[in-house]
């Protein structure tokens, strides 16, 4: 796992783990590190992302995390439940949770219900607001 991936999962009585994997983490997805994308991606599970897009990011699952890595380049809008940045993106986020690692930069806007930004990230956004997160349609009838 990347530098500052270490996210805590609260357990039944207020007790924190450290995930010891990234499956821990729901992760099953991942876009690795030389990966260059021109183009959208839409998951419909978690995803480590390590590579450059041109293009929007969309996780339409309850619950889905976007964990943008240190090696990473995102020019376009990612969408997703919880978003931990510890790369670069210039675009928009849409999330309910997003963190901001060290070493981190955004540019853009930013829409979120909480947000956690480390000491040494870079937040330069246009435009902030908080507001109550909804999932991206998933295409399905119900």
């Amino acid at each position: 796992m990347s530098r500052g991936t270490a996210l805590a999962i609260r357990k039944k009585g207020g007790q924190v783990a450290r995930p010891k994997s990234l499956l821990q983490l729901g992760v099953t997805n991942v876009v690795d590190v030389g990966t260059r994308i021109e183009g959208n991606l839409v998951f419909r599970k978690s995803v480590l992302f390590k590579g450059e897009i041109d293009g929007d990011i969309t996780l339409k699952s309850p619950g889905s995390l976007l964990i943008i890595a240190q090696e990473a380049t995102v020019k376009g809008s990612v969408t997703a439940r919880n978003i931990v940045v510890q790369g670069v993106v210039k675009g928009e986020i849409k999330c309910q949770n997003v963190r901001f690692f060290d070493g981190s930069h955004f540019e853009g806007i930013l829409l979120y219900e909480r947000m956690d930004v480390s000491p040494g990230s870079g937040v330069e956004a246009e435009s902030m607001k908080r507001q109550e997160y909804k999932e991206p349609d998933d295409g399905t009838d119900q």
